[in-house]
C-alpha cells in the first residue's frame, strides 16, 4: 500500500494441532495444513435462557466439545464456546385506589449504531456505527453522515481522488476532521503528501485525543444520521483496535472474511451473538483462520439478518495516496485515533483477504473512518402507562444483555369514591370541614376514608342566599303608583316596603324607592312658509292651519304635544316678451340669439308676499345689417336700393344705409366695375440722361383716346430745361393722346 506497511504471515501446522501465532507486530494468524488429518472447528455463541447443539439442551454457560468423523474420514473435533445470558423476566403484584402507572425502563440503542457491543478494553464496550463516515460536500451546506449500509462506499467515482472542495468522500487523510488543530492539512479535502502537514499542533507526537480531540472527526462534527451532535462519537485508539480484532473474549473466531452485497470485506461479530444464518439455509458464520472475501457471502437481504444481530461488516474501500486511489475493493484500511512516528499514525484494521490485523499508514494517506459510542449502561428511557382496572399487564423489552425479557404486573384497582354534597343555605354554612361559608362554593372538598380503604372525597356544592337590601329605581312621567300602594306624583327616595321571605332564599327583603317624577308639556309650532310646509308629522300642508297637533317625547322621556299654527303665502311666475336687434342685454346678460326654448332664461326675485317670483326671459333677435352686392357694366350702373335710385360711371364701392321693416338700421354694399367703351391708353414720360440735370417727369397716367395729356419735366438746382425729345420746348406740354 503506497508508502504503508503490510505484513503477512502464514504457519501451517497439523489440523490436529492447531497453533496461533503472534507476529512482531501484535497480528495473530492461523492456517490448518490441509490433507487427510483430524479437522479442529469452533463456534463461538451467546444464547438467552438455552441452546440446542448436537442433540443436546444446555442451559448455562460453558465450553463443550463433540467429535465425528469428518469428510476425509478422520476425527472432526468441534468445541463449543457458549455464553448464556438470561432473560430479566420480573413478577410485580400491585393494589391501588382508581389508578395505577407503571413505569419501566428500556436501554436505548444509540442513533446510528449497530445493535451489538464490542469490548475493546477492560470494562470498556463501544457501539460501532451503522457505516463509514462520509463528508458530503457536494450539498450546498455541507454535512458527514454515515453510510446508508454498511458495504456503501463512494471509491473513486465521487471525484474524491482531489483537492474540490464540492466533492462528496469517505477517504480522509489523518485527523482531517475540519478542526484547524494547528496541522497544515486538517480540512477533509487535504491531500498534501508531506507528513508533516498533519501534525495535530504541529507536533508528531501528538494523538487525535486529549487537547486534540476535535482532530477526531466524531468528536469535532455533528453526524446527521448519527443523532446530529457533535462529541457523541470518536475513532479507536490503536490499543482499543488490538483488543477488538485479538485480545478480547473469543476475539479470533468473532472476525471473517466475507462478500456482502457484492463488496469486499472484514466482518466483526459482537461480544454476544447468535447467529440468524445457521440455521435458515445460508450456512453459519465462518470466522479465521479461514481465508479469502468467498469465505462468507451475503445477499442485501441476508446482511440485514445478520447487522439485525450485532454484526459488523468494514468494507474494503481501499485508500487514497494523495490524489491517487488503491486497491479499492481489495484492502480493508481503517484510521485509529493514535500516532506512531514521524511518518505513521496507526491503522487499526488492515486486511487484504487472507489476514486481519492493526498496522501503521503514513498520514497523508486517505483511509476510510469507522466511528464508535461508548457503551453507557445509564442511557435509558422510561416509559409510563396508567392502568385503571384490574387485571395482568406485561411490558415486553430487550435486556441489556441482549436477550428478550417480559415484565409481568397484577394489578388490583379499588375505586375511591366520590360524591357531592348538595346543600343550599341562607347568609352562611358551617360544613364537615369545620369551616364556615359565607358564599356559594363549588370547589371545596374533604377526603375521608371508605369501606375499602380508599379515599372517599365529598366535594361541596352550595348554594349561599341573602337577606337583601336593594333599591328599586324608578323614572315615571307625571306619576307612579308602587307597590306599597301609594301614588307618588312627585320625585322621592325614602320610601320603602319589605318582603317578608321575599327573596328566593325566603330571607327577608327590603325594598327602597328611587322615584324620579319628569313631566309631559305642550308647545305651538308657529310656522310661516312659501306654498307649502311638510311638518313633523310628516304631511304636507299647502294652506293655513292652526288645528293640527303631534305627540314627541320631551328631553326627560315624556309626551310633548305640539300645535302647529300654520300660514302659508304663495310665490308667483311671469314673462318678459322683448324683441332687439342683433344684440341685447337683460338683467346685466348678453344674449346674441333669440331665447324662447324650455332652457329659456330666468330672473328670480321676490314678490309682494315675501316668496319667491321667477321671469323668464322670452327675446326675439332680428339680425338685418344689409346685403353685399357685386356688379360690373359698361361706363356706367344704376343700382336700385330699397326704393333709392343711384347712378355711377365709375368703379368704387357704395353704401346705401336704411331702416328694415323690424325697425332696425341696415347698410347695403355695390362693389362697382365700370368697363370704358372708348379706349384708354398710358402715357408715360421720363428722363433718358439724369446725368444732364433732370431730375423727373411727371404728369403720365391712363388717358382715354382723343383727350389731353399734360406733362411737366422738373429740372434739378443749377440746371433748366431744354426742349423734349421731340424738340418741342414747351414746359408744361400739352398734347392729344392717339396711341400709348
Amino acid at each position: 500500500m503506497f508508502n504503508g506497511i503490510t505484513n503477512t504471515i502464514r504457519v501451517y501446522v497439523p489440523c490436529g494441532s492447531q497453533t496461533a501465532y503472534s507476529a512482531a507486530n501484535g497480528w495473530d494468524y492461523f492456517s490448518n495444513i490441509q490433507g487427510q488429518y483430524d479437522s479442529h472447528i469452533t463456534e463461538t455463541v451467546t444464547a438467552c435462557d438455552t441452546f440446542a447443539w448436537h442433540g443436546n439442551i444446555y442451559t448455562t454457560s460453558g465450553t463443550v466439545q463433540d467429535t465425528h468423523t469428518n469428510a476425509a474420514g478422520c476425527d472432526s473435533i468441534v468445541t463449543l464456546n457458549l455464553t448464556v445470558n438470561y432473560n430479566t423476566n420480573t413478577a410485580y403484584t400491585q393494589v391501588a385506589c382508581d389508578s395505577f402507572t407503571w413505569t419501566t425502563t428500556t436501554y436505548v440503542i444509540p442513533t446510528g449504531a449497530i445493535n451489538g457491543l464490542f469490548s475493546v478494553g477492560a470494562n470498556s464496550q463501544v457501539y460501532i456505527s451503522q457505516g463509514n463516515l462520509q463528508y458530503i460536500g457536494s450539498a450546498a451546506t455541507p454535512y458527514w453522515k454515515f453510510a446508508d449500509h454498511q458495504y456503501d462506499n463512494f471509491g473513486a467515482t465521487t471525484g474524491q481522488n482531489s483537492a474540490d472542495t464540492n466533492v462528496d468522500r469517505d477517504l480522509f487523510g489523518w485527523g482531517t476532521s475540519g478542526w484547524n488543530s494547528g496541522a497544515n492539512s486538517w480540512q477533509p479535502w487535504a491531500t498534501s503528501t508531506n507528513e508533516a502537514d498533519y501534525y495535530p499542533g504541529g507536533a508528531y507526537t501528538n494523538n487525535l485525543t486529549g487537547s486534540y480531540a476535535r482532530a477526531d472527526w466524531g468528536v469535532n462534527n455533528a453526524i446527521s444520521n448519527g443523532g446530529n451532535a457533535a462529541g457523541q462519537w470518536r475513532t479507536l485508539t490503536h490499543e482499543e483496535w488490538y483488543c477488538l480484532l485479538y485480545t478480547r473474549s473469543n476475539a479470533l473466531s468473532n472476525a471473517g472474511y466475507a462478500t456482502v452485497a457484492g463488496v469486499h470485506g472484514v466482518i466483526l461479530l459482537p461480544d454476544s451473538f447468535t447467529d440468524p444464518m445457521k440455521n435458515n439455509g445460508s450456512g453459519a458464520f465462518v470466522p479465521r483462520p479461514t481465508t479469502g472475501w468467498d469465505a462468507n457471502v451475503y445477499t442485501a437481504d441476508n446482511w440485514t439478518a445478520m447487522q439485525s444481530a450485532g454484526a459488523v461488516f468494514l468494507p474494503a474501500v481501499g485508500a487514497r495516496g494523495g490524489t491517487r486511489m488503491a486497491n479499492v475493493g481489495t484492502s480493508v484500511y481503517y484510521w485509529s485515533s493514535s500516532c506512531i512516528n514521524e511518518l505513521y499514525a496507526s491503522r487499526g484494521a488492515t486486511s487484504d483477504g487472507n489476514s486481519i490485523g492493526t498496522n501503521s499508514c503514513r498520514r497523508h494517506e486517505g483511509l476510510a473512518v469507522r466511528l464508535v459510542r461508548d457503551y453507557n449502561p445509564t442511557d435509558t428511557s422510561e416509559t409510563s402507562d396508567t392502568y385503571n382496572s384490574t387485571g395482568t399487564y406485561y411490558h415486553s423489552y430487550t435486556a441489556a444483555n441482549g436477550c428478550p425479557s417480559v415484565d409481568t404486573l397484577h394489578l388490583t384497582i379499588y375505586s375511591d369514591t366520590v360524591y357531592t354534597d348538595v346543600q343550599t343555605a341562607c347568609d352562611s354554612l358551617v360544613w364537615i370541614d369545620g369551616v364556615t361559608y359565607t358564599a356559594s362554593n363549588t370547589t371545596a372538598t374533604d377526603t375521608l376514608v371508605n369501606a375499602a380503604g380508599c379515599d372517599s372525597i365529598v366535594t361541596l356544592n352550595l348554594t349561599v342566599r341573602y337577606s337583601t337590601v336593594d333599591t328599586a329605581v324608578h323614572t315615571a312621567c307625571d306619576s307612579l303608583r308602587w307597590i306599597d300602594g301609594t301614588l307618588y306624583t312627585a320625585s322621592n327616595s325614602t320610601a320603602t316596603y319589605t318582603y317578608t321571605n321575599g327573596n328566593v332564599a325566603d330571607c327577608d327583603s327590603t325594598v327602597t324607592l328611587n322615584l324620579t317624577v319628569n313631566y309631559s308639556n305642550t308647545y305651538t309650532d308657529v310656522q310661516d312658509v312659501c306654498d307649502s310646509l311638510v311638518w313633523i308629522d310628516s304631511n304636507t300642508y299647502t294652506a293655513n292651519n292652526t288645528t293640527a297637533m303631534h305627540t314627541l317625547t320631551n328631553a326627560a322621556g315624556c309626551d310633548s304635544t305640539v300645535t302647529l299654527s300654520l300660514t302659508v303665502r304663495h310665490s308667483s311666475t311671469g314673462s318678459d316678451a322683448l324683441t332687439a336687434c342683433r344684440d341685447f342685454v337683460w338683467h346685466g346678460v348678453a344674449y346674441h340669439v333669440s331665447r324662447g326654448d324650455t332652457a329659456a332664461p330666468h330672473f328670480d326675485t321676490v314678490n309682494a308676499a315675501g316668496c319667491d317670483s321667477v321671469i323668464t326671459l322670452r327675446l326675439t333677435l332680428y339680425a338685418d345689417s344689409g346685403t353685399a352686392y357685386t356688379a360690373t357694366d359698361t361706363d356706367s350702373y344704376t343700382w336700385v336700393s330699397h326704393g333709392d335710385t343711384a347712378t355711377y360711371t365709375a368703379s368704387g364701392t357704395y353704401t346705401h344705409s336704411y331702416t328694415t321693416a323690424h325697425g332696425c338700421a341696415a347698410t347695403d354694399t355695390l362693389h362697382l366695375t365700370i368697363i370704358s367703351s372708348t379706349p384708354i391708353y398710358f402715357v408715360r414720360a421720363a428722363t433718358s440722361n439724369t446725368t444732364m440735370g433732370m431730375a423727373s417727369v411727371d404728369g403720365g397716367s391712363n388717358v382715354a383716346a382723343g383727350t389731353s395729356c399734360t406733362i411737366r419735366a422738373r429740372a434739378n438746382n443749377g440746371y433748366r430745361f431744354v426742349c423734349w425729345n421731340n424738340g418741342i420746348t414747351a414746359n408744361p406740354y400739352t398734347f392729344t393722346v392717339t396711341q400709348d
